[in-house]
């Protein structure tokens, strides 16, 4: 885990981050912060991982649903305004090439309409360990979580959507890379 002070604490947020592998997840956890995932609704139906979103309340959101999508979006406010933040993969799914894909609008529409800053969190060696739709675990793989300097509410309301989503994807990718660059 790299960088855990530029975590923003007891106050709300949008952390995002690439999303390499279902192990992302429990790795992610590691970050020590409360805060509500947002899934799709079939993780929900998932043995032992649906089992721990019912029991947290983790917000649900079924794909392509317009009133899904609504639905999540008040229950991310309501989240935020307790003060919790919320946790969103925005590139939507699992990436099958490591790289980060491109991102959806949702996680950046979330910080600007709720007036918080968003906090990018990179991690690699996920995808190696257990790649999407793969039932194995890899053995001795390194991982790597690098929490990136926060997007200040002050730059996500200067940017418009397609810039601050570029722009952050652009920090990201840049930092994947230094992670490969450090471990090759």
């Amino acid at each position: 885990m790299q960088n855990r002070e530029k975590i923003i604490r007891n106050s709300p947020c949008i952390f995002i981050s690439n999303h390499q592998s279902i192990i992302d997840i429990a790795l992610l956890l590691q970050l020590g912060v409360n805060f509500k995932w947002v899934s799709k609704i079939e993780l929900a139906y998932v043995p032992f991982v649906g089992w721990v979103i019912w029991m947290n309340n983790h917000i649900l959101v079924r794909r392509g649903n317009k009133q899904s999508v609504l639905q999540m979006a008040e229950a991310c406010r309501n989240t935020l305004m307790q003060g919790i933040p919320v946790f969103v993969f925005p590139e939507g799914t699992r990436a099958r090439d490591g790289q980060i894909q491109p991102f959806k609008e949702g996680a950046f529409l979330l910080a600007r309409d709720n007036h918080v800053p968003i906090v990018p969190v990179v991690l690699d060696g996920t995808g190696d360990a257990l790649p999407k739709k793969a039932f194995w675990l890899k053995p001795r793989q390194v991982f790597t979580v690098r929490v990136l300097d926060p997007v200040a509410y002050k730059t996500i309301e200067r940017l418009d959507t397609g810039e601050l989503m570029e722009y952050t994807r652009s920090v990201m990718s840049h930092e994947l890379n230094d992670i490969r660059n450090q471990t090759a």
